[in-house]
């Protein structure tokens, strides 16, 4: 009988410990751990109306998880960069173990980004919540990352929204013609862009692509507006645009 109520006593002193341990794993989950994950991010680009970057997280915890600012951290020639892709005016809330699809407003570049593929495949992404940032990374850099981080000693990669009436312009659009016709006495008036491949975003008689032996400059919109169009020179602006 001895022996039983020992026995007894050891399990019952496991299962409390047990209990304990639960106990202590849930409260831990439900007040103070905040942990985020990226399941997915991509990066969708357009000829003429601008990029977007979007990404898929889910919160890992059993709390709601308020998110304020959303960074992408990157590294370019050994010099670490960050930027502010998502930043938000009102916290926006992550519910327990909810799944969320995140997607910028449309923009025109990042500064110093070339390959925005890579940009998003290979960035560090850090989630600002409260006062507080979430690595979703533990790459063998984090540590001496982070304190760069929070001491801001990172360079700022600037987002650009370049916009024309309304439209966020591409970084692929290299011209854009204004123009008017005569039609029946009265002027019409339009705008039109031409990418860096000759494409343009509206057809012109009937014609969507410029380019000559697969290139496009100035000289051969103008050809194509006198000659084609029947446009006089005072019949048309072409803008060629720094990208």
């Amino acid at each position: 009988m001895d022996t039983f109520n020992i026995i007894v006593g050891i399990v019952s002193i496991i299962a409390n410990i047990c209990i304990l341990f639960l106990t202590g794993i849930t409260a831990y989950f439900t007040m103070i751990s905040k942990k985020i994950s990226v399941i997915s991010r991509g990066f969708s680009d357009s000829i003429f109306d601008g990029n977007t970057i979007e990404i898929t997280i889910e919160n890992k915890t059993l709390r709601t998880i308020p998110i304020n600012s959303i960074y992408f951290v990157y590294k370019i020639n050994d010099e670490w960069f960050s930027s502010t892709l998502f930043d938000f005016d009102s916290p926006t809330l992550i519910g327990s173990k909810e799944i969320r699809k995140i997607k910028t407003d449309v923009f025109t570049r990042i500064s110093n980004i070339s390959d925005y593929s890579d940009f998003v495949r290979n960035s560090i992404i850090v989630v600002m919540s409260g006062d507080d940032y979430i690595w979703t990374s533990k790459d063998k850099n984090t540590k001496e990352l982070r304190q760069l981080f929070i001491n801001h000693k990172i360079k700022n990669l600037t987002l650009f929204k370049e916009e024309l009436d309304g439209q966020i312009l591409s970084e692929n659009v290299k011209f854009i013609i204004n123009y008017r016709e005569n039609i029946n006495g009265a002027f019409s008036y339009q705008t039109v862009f031409v990418s860096k491949f000759g494409l343009m975003n509206k057809t012109i008689k009937g014609v969507n692509n410029l380019a000559v032996n697969g290139k496009i400059n100035a000289t051969i919109i103008e050809r194509f507006l006198i000659n084609y169009v029947k446009l006089t020179k005072n019949d048309f602006i072409i803008e060629e645009r720094n990208v």
